[in-house]
């Protein structure tokens, strides 16, 4: 009987399930028994095909906005244990089963080669998933996935493979994808960029693939869970306590030295009121840090997100206009799916708007719906990737209270489970497409697609495929489109294919919309047509539109002497700080002294703010005194973790400048006991404290509290704190890592 209902288990719902095991099964001879199970499976596995409600047998636990539907289209045993979900060229949607993602309260197994890739298959068109097949099995902790290319992008720690179509044959990217870390802080979530480069989520590289060669590129570190850009490829993402972050600019078009040049420039969406506030539909008494004060409202619920993650930008009208573009959240920890609306305003600049009081998007009553990942489906509605454990919080982070509440109410017992949701509204019918059998022409016309997923694969395609020959179609489109997404593809698609259509570059230099009219000078420049830029055009546009395009565009202009709009543009930003950092920033990038005499020699104020950037350079403008160069990824996130949480827990007494307080804590700065060798020296310290003893004179008034026992911080929380202050503050020095801080705790005081 309990191999049989082992079999059965994730198939029948719990009243089944009930039924089966207190009324019938203890009465039957083995013979019935065996065949009544057999035909209880054949009859489980045929409705999940073919019946709609057995795959929403437990949606009561939901609330979803108003006039909306959701559905379950996949879960268990078709899904376990997912953390993603991506769409490919013909509708097949492909997911990760992390199955061994703490699959008991100590995370003992984590490293056993059980998680897999499958492809999910919807064969009669009804919407709900009903087979799959294994891409990749037996393998460690798999990240990410993503078809493109003609083959399947994979991440597998440390490493970024691209495999054939098959799964057979396999080709390195990067053997430093990622690195370190675990689970919840390591490079996930490859996405296909509108630019053409493949971006990633807690990642400082984009990727891109010229023939059979791979291009590895730098660019800014974004996220912690899932990565996705809005219609005109501005990046979003988030970090566990932050809801939302995305920038103003889109990727690359600013170099980091422009904001070491000049910090302010590092603008992201604006905040809002309460934008982290979110509305749970229970108590939350299974938080890490539920007992802390200020975590719990009064009627136990989170107040701050904790654990976002996944988030998408809605590239559809599917749902309805007013959910087009919008941000959606997963709050794993609170059970709920966040929405955040995005107005953009004249200058491109985003503004937030949040619309929930005492509700969200979507919430559950239910402990163990964990929401991981959201994304755009080809059919253009909103699906929801929920992991279904009991256990989430990795056992890095694990506090005391967590632990008893997981044991107390068996948490840990739930696993192998996993559904994948789709949200819609039954009022506007969803098409599929299918792009692999498809006219050139008719996928042209996809460009124009009200679904942003579709007029990605649509432009990746034509580019892969090098369809040179429909240049003319392109521009066609690009001239009768009265969408200017629409005309955003067409400019990537061509330049992806190496063609450079002046007509239409100088027609999105002239746009009225801000986006098009960065790409079109950006696109000038970088095909040496920059002479059909109008002067007086850009004299009269945004400050920031104006700077994002012509910023290391100018930089590479072999002819800059020559150039009238150079020299004109040089001498106007000579003296605004934001535009001359902004141009600073990128000739930096480049790295070509003899270009930055040639513009110190043009600029008629020789004690302008572009003039002094130049001279100085971005290391010498700035008070910047972090020195994390030497660290690698893995350790830098260390680094920039540590930073919330010594400002949280030590500035009270060090100081935000590390120098201490006199009578109070003693300086940070190259301290002996910081920057020792031994780091065994530092990390008792913090764990266990200095105490005063008695007829000692307390040369700060008081003995230092060890944090051994405090339930607020866990062992890497402090190894992430003694890595910032290692390698701040001039100080430069190795990191330190949660296993060492293990390691002595174990070996007591």
């Amino acid at each position: 009987m309990h191999l049989d209902y082992v079999l059965l288990d994730g198939i029948l719902n719990e009243n089944c399930k009930h039924v089966l095991l207190k009324l019938y099964l203890p009465f039957m001879t083995k013979q019935l028994h065996q065949a009544f199970c057999i035909a209880l499976i054949a009859i489980s596995v045929y409705s999940c095909k073919n019946s709609e409600s057995n795959t929403d047998f437990n949606l009561t636990e939901f609330e979803l906005e108003e006039g909306l539907s959701i559905q379950c289209v996949a879960k268990e045993p078709l899904v376990v244990a997912p953390v993603s979900l991506v769409f490919d060229e013909e509708g097949v949607a492909w997911t990760i089963e992390m199955k061994s993602y703490m699959s008991d309260i100590d995370g003992l197994g984590e490293n056993a080669p059980i998680c897999r890739i499958k492809k999910l298959y919807d064969n009669n068109g009804d919407g709900v998933y009903d087979e799959y097949t294994i891409f990749l099995d037996s393998l460690v902790l798999p990240r990410s996935v993503l078809p493109v290319y003609g083959g399947v992008l994979v991440a597998i720690p440390p490493s970024l493979w691209f495999y054939d179509k098959n799964g057979k044959n396999s080709q390195l990217v990067d053997s430093t994808y990622a690195v370190g870390g675990n689970a919840e802080h390591q490079a996930n979530s490859l996405l296909k960029g509108i630019d053409n480069w493949i971006y990633s989520a807690k990642s400082s590289k984009r990727y891109k693939k010229k023939g059979d060669t791979w291009i590895i590129d730098d660019t800014r570190f974004r996220g912690q869970w899932g990565i996705d850009q809005d219609d005109f490829g501005r990046l979003y993402y988030n970090h566990n306590g932050i809801v939302m972050t995305s920038e103003v600019f889109a990727p690359n078009i600013i170099s980091i030295h422009s904001y070491a040049l000049y910090p302010s420039l590092d603008k992201i969406i604006p905040d809002i009121q309460n934008n982290d506030r979110v509305y749970p539909l229970t108590m939350n008494g299974g938080l890490n840090r539920a007992y802390q004060e200020g975590t719990l409202d009064t009627l136990g619920r989170l107040i701050n997100c904790t654990s976002c993650c996944g988030v998408s930008v809605l590239g559809s009208g599917q749902l309805g206009s007013q959910y087009n573009g919008n941000i959606f959240i997963a709050e794993t920890a609170g059970n709920l799916v966040k929405r955040l609306v995005i107005k953009d305003q004249k200058n491109g600049q985003q503004n937030v708007i949040n619309d929930y009081t005492e509700k969200e998007f979507l919430r559950s009553k239910s402990e163990i719906f964990r929401p991981v990942f959201t994304t755009t489906g080809i059919d253009g509605n909103l699906y929801i990737v929920d992991m279904r454990k009991g256990v989430i919080q990795h056992v890095t982070y694990l506090t005391n209270h967590l632990r008893n509440h997981i044991i107390k109410n068996k948490l840990d017992t739930i696993n192998n489970q996993g559904r994948i949701y789709k949200v819609f509204n039954k009022q506007n019918k969803p098409s599929l497409v299918k792009l692999n059998n498809l006219s050139d022409e008719n996928l042209v016309d996809l460009l124009n697609s009200d679904n942003k997923s579709v007029r990605i694969l649509a432009q990746w395609k034509i580019i892969n495929d090098n369809m040179s020959h429909l240049s003319k179609s392109l521009s066609n489109l690009f001239m009768s489109t009265k969408n200017d997404y629409t005309k955003f593809h067409v400019l990537h698609t061509l330049e992806g294919l190496s063609i450079n259509d002046t007509t239409i570059i100088k027609n999105a230099c002239n746009s009225t919309n801000p986006h098009l009219r960065r790409l079109g000078i950006q696109l000038a420049f970088q095909s040496n047509v920059f002479d059909i830029i109008d002067q007086k055009r850009l004299d009269t546009l945004d400050q920031y539109v104006y700077a994002s395009a012509l910023a290391g565009q100018i930089t590479i202009n072999e002819n800059l002497k020559s150039s009238t709009l150079s020299n004109k543009f040089v001498n106007k930003i000579s003296t605004d700080t934001v535009l001359s950092a902004v141009f600073a920033g990128k000739i930096f990038e480049y790295d070509d002294k003899q270009k930055i005499k040639e513009i110190l020699s043009i600029i008629t104020n020789k004690n302008s703010i572009l003039s002094k950037y130049l001279k100085n350079g971005p290391n010498k403008t700035t008070q910047n005194t972090i020195s994390i160069n030497h660290l690698n990824l893995a350790e830098k996130e260390m680094f920039y973790s540590g930073e919330y949480n010594y400002k949280k827990h030590c500035a009270g007494c060090h100081n935000l400048d590390g120098k201490g307080v006199p009578t109070l804590a003693p300086s940070l700065v190259n301290s002996k006991i910081v920057l020792n060798q031994e780091k065994s020296i530092l990390i008792r310290t913090v764990l266990y404290g200095i105490e005063v003893k008695v007829g000692q004179t307390a040369k700060y008034g008081a003995s230092m509290t060890g944090l051994v026992d405090n339930e607020e911080i866990n062992n890497g929380s402090i190894a992430s704190i003694l890595t910032y202050i290692r390698n701040n503050w001039g100080n430069k020095n190795t990191a330190i890592s949660t296993e060492e801080v293990s390691r002595v705790r174990k070996n007591g005081q």
